[in-house]
């Protein structure tokens, strides 16, 4: 087994003896999953100076390079270098370079890469992180012997940062379409914006609205703010509204004007109304796509309209029972309607104001089993539903940087409630 920075530096010499230079860089192609080395940079005084093809290296060792009679070297203008070409330079393009690690959740800097010999070729078979390549590279053997060393395969490697990132995207997709929504928002999240917008577009609007809507108010109003203006369009028109509607309170006025002015007319007309609605409110965090059917439908139609137009928001998956007025009076879960009964037994259906406090809608759910609570307006109609993943959204947001979409949230937290005699 070889390391990348204990192979670079050594004197490359012609078949007649002459010193060209020294290895500055290794290049493989992007495309290639054996990751074999297709080049060698020839160095001098920090700068590379020409390139010579594998094939014309007859002894790489740590003594020298040895090349073979007539070997070509071309100088640097020549060598390939524009990301579509696939050349992933491992010293400038990989080492040190911002990678995801095995769980896919978390950034780490690549310390060394490891390469091994098959044949006459030299093919890089992972990259190593943590303490111990950086203490060997700094000369500590002894100490990183000691200290941890993780090693990412070379086919599981996924660069997020750098033209690596730009190169490896244009040649594999970077092997993103491997993290679930969860792990791609745990990305984005630690990316900078321009990192992260390269990231989002590599994905398509679909995966990119899946992952935003599951990160924190402020990455993902950031991300959107700095997305091209369609893909950002598609990206919101692909959310529920609850999410969008938060995504658009973070944006400026008319960035926000922009978007919701490319967004089809009936769902501008959505999100400006949940916009109007006070942040504070139940009609705040409400979403409006939900799914209902007049009191007396038989089941099979319940399991048609369902399926027809599945909620997009998990705790959503239901049916809401309307009157003549279309006050809300049952609901019927999608798992009721799994056994395939010609007729269900819908449950009272759980109401509150829409314009109703945050916490009155928190101490709904936690006081009853519910996945879902019916919004009405001062007439009992049915305006949207909050899911308990809505509220739990927020609650699960002041463990994150920054600050929830609904902030009083945390301050009642923060605040310090009197004791019996008054006392603080």
């Amino acid at each position: 087994m070889l390391v990348l920075t204990e192979e670079i530096g050594q004197p490359v010499v012609d078949a007649d003896g002459r010193t060209l230079g020294r290895v500055g860089e290794l290049v493989v192609d992007a495309r290639d999953e054996d990751a074999t080395v297709v080049r060698v940079g020839i160095q001098r005084r920090r700068r590379i100076i020409g390139w010579v093809d594998w094939a014309n290296v007859v002894a790489y060792e740590r003594s020298g390079v040895l090349l073979a009679p007539g070997a070509a070297v071309r100088a640097e203008r020549e060598a390939p270098t524009g990301e579509s070409s696939g050349d992933l330079w491992l010293c400038r393009d990989v080492l040190d370079a911002q990678i995801l690690d095995p769980t896919g959740e978390r950034l780490v800097r690549v310390g060394d890469l490891v390469l091994l010999r098959v044949d006459h070729d030299l093919r890089v078979i992972a990259v190593e992180f943590g303490a111990g390549p950086v203490l060997r590279r700094l000369g500590l053997r002894r100490l990183a012997t000691r200290l941890g060393t993780v090693a990412v395969e070379w086919r599981e490697l996924r660069i997020v940062s750098g033209r690596g990132m730009a190169v490896q995207l244009a040649a594999s997709g970077s092997r993103l379409d491997l993290l679930d929504p969860a792990q791609l928002a745990a990305v984005v999240a630690q990316l900078s914006t321009d990192q992260a917008r390269v990231v989002l577009g590599a994905v398509g609007p679909h995966r990119a609205a899946d992952a935003l809507r599951l990160a924190h108010r402020d990455v993902r109003s950031r991300l959107v703010h700095a997305l091209p203006h369609p893909f950002a369009t598609e990206v919101l028109t692909r959310m529920p509204s609850d999410d969008a509607t938060a995504v658009l309170r973070g944006i400026n006025r008319r960035r926000r004007a922009e978007l919701l002015a490319a967004v089809d007319a009936p769902r501008a007309d959505t999100l400006r109304a949940l916009l109007a609605a006070h942040p504070d409110t139940v009609a705040g965090l409400m979403s409006t796509e939900v799914c209902t059917a007049p009191v007396g439908t038989p089941a099979d139609e319940l399991r048609a309209r369902l399926l027809g137009a599945p909620p997009r928001t998990s705790g959503l998956e239901m049916v809401f029972l309307l009157d003549d007025p279309g006050r809300p009076v049952g609901v019927v879960s999608a798992l009721e309607l799994l056994d395939g009964e010609p007729a269900v037994d819908p449950r009272p259906a759980a109401v509150i104001s829409a314009t109703a406090g945050i916490d009155a809608v928190v101490d709904l759910f936690a006081t009853r089993d519910l996945r879902a609570v019916a919004v009405v307006d001062e007439d009992g109609r049915m305006v949207g539903a909050v899911a308990i993943e809505d509220v739990l959204d927020e609650l699960v947001a002041e463990r994150l940087p920054g600050r929830s979409r609904f902030h009083h949230l945390l301050e009642r937290h923060r605040t310090v409630r009197p004791s019996a005699d008054g006392a603080r």
